[in-house]
């Protein structure tokens, strides 16, 4: 019987384990997030720099476009060549701003999805964890006292904090997937 009442050999309690894991758990947790953000941010920048890329080269076309306009507006010789130079031109800008808002709109929802990807994947990684840490001390054990989800599975399962966070990330993923859809569609 004395070895049912005996404490362990170091004087610690359960409780005192659980409290020594959790600053390693909120670092990790932290660093993490840290991770992602920074990942996000270089999703985000990466976009700009393509958004800006079609911008240069829309430009350009449009610079080379119109000094040939110039050029053959000093060589037209009658009101005819200058309408059809007219209208020459005004076809190019419509065909080349269409061409231009259909490429922002497909470097968009590529940023985009890149982002809710990598969210999604991070929630992935992290929900789990979060849900540990979040749901650390209502798990404590009451010295003595048989928590009453010890005896049923379900309802252990019914109140884990991952299972709110796993429907989360199932719509992300669903989300991402109607952004592979639209972009898809674009092309």
């Amino acid at each position: 019987m004395a070895s049912k009442t005996q404490k362990s050999g170091n004087g610690r309690t359960p409780v005192d384990k659980v409290e020594a894991s959790t600053p390693d758990a909120a670092l990790a947790f932290s660093q993490d997030q840290l991770q992602a953000l920074i990942a996000l941010s270089d999703v985000v920048f990466k976009g700009a720099e393509e958004i800006r890329r079609c911008q240069m080269q829309a430009a350009h076309q449009a610079r080379l476009r119109h000094e040939k306009a110039q050029a053959d507006v000093a060589r037209a010789g009658n009101a005819n060549e200058l309408l059809n130079l007219q209208a020459e031109l005004l076809r190019f800008d419509m065909e080349s701003s269409g061409k231009y808002w259909q490429q922002l709109a497909a470097i968009c929802a590529a940023t985009q999805a890149d982002a809710m990807n990598l969210l999604t994947r991070s929630a992935a990684t992290v929900g789990g964890d979060v849900a540990k840490l979040v749901g650390q001390p209502l798990k404590l054990p009451q010295p003595g006292v048989v928590p009453a989800s010890a005896t049923s599975g379900e309802a252990a399962a019914a109140v884990d904090p991952s299972q709110a966070w796993n429907q989360w990330v199932d719509l992300g993923k669903q989300w991402s997937d109607m952004l592979y859809r639209t972009e898809a569609a674009l092309h």
